[in-house]
């Protein structure tokens, strides 16, 4: 092989590799949307031995919430103790902070601080969470927030 020879086919190698580069480059980019980029909120429920619980801890699970919009969940709480309990729900967050609004109910009333749930009785736990409209800085961002529940006997009964 000559020397021009081997030019010309080391260009066309060149010429070769950089049209497939860009086809890998163009072929294998994310689309533009044109919707808004959410934030990722996800609500669980950490129920004490003294409360029965559907198996999935997950009371609310958004992956794209922007503001303006809401989601709801709910999950099934049993007492399954000998009496009456008072259930106080303390709500850990990591991440949005206040960015993110949470509303609790159970029992159709909305929770400060807790609920009377009679022996053997069974209550639904809701969640509405929400991003205000005026929100801003919450795109792409996640947050987990663990509702940790804790139950105080307050009357046994046979």
């Amino acid at each position: 092989m000559t020397s021009s020879s081997q030019r010309a086919a080391r260009a066309a190698g060149l010429v070769t590799g950089l049209a497939l580069a860009a086809l890998l480059v163009f072929a294998m980019r994310v689309p533009a949307s044109g919707q808004p980029l959410g934030a990722g909120v996800r609500v669980e429920v950490q129920p004490p031995g003294e409360l029965d619980a559907a198996a999935d801890p997950v009371l609310l699970s958004a992956p794209s919430l922007v503001a303006g919009e809401e989601r709801r969940g709910a999950v099934t709480l049993r007492n399954i103790t000998v009496g009456d309990v008072r259930v106080q729900v303390r709500a850990r967050a990591r991440g949005l902070g206040s960015a993110v609004r949470l509303e609790l109910r159970a029992g159709g009333r909305k929770l400060r601080r807790g609920f009377l749930l009679k022996k053997a009785d069974a209550t639904k736990l809701r969640a509405r969470a929400w991003i205000p409209a005026d929100a801003e800085g919450y795109e792409g961002r996640q947050t987990r927030v663990v509702l940790a529940l804790s139950t105080k006997l307050v009357e046994a009964r046979p």
